[in-house]
């Protein structure tokens, strides 16, 4: 291989490694941000916003 064929083979693996990190870690916040959201508490079910009154939100019975 000449000197220019090395650089040219070694930038590519430079930026494919960098591309690559890169991928990561986005897949990796990706994932947190969905464990997050499963791991947060659940929204009621039982609230009913026709019992809301007076400025004060109350829970259906």
């Amino acid at each position: 291989m000449t000197t220019a064929s090395i650089a040219l083979v070694t930038t590519v693996l430079q930026t494919k490694s960098a591309v690559d990190k890169v991928a990561k870690q986005e897949a990796i916040q990706k994932l947190s941000e969905q464990q997050a959201v499963m791991n947060s508490p659940p929204v009621s079910a039982e609230f009913d916003f026709r019992l809301v009154t007076h400025g004060q939100a109350q829970t259906a019975r």
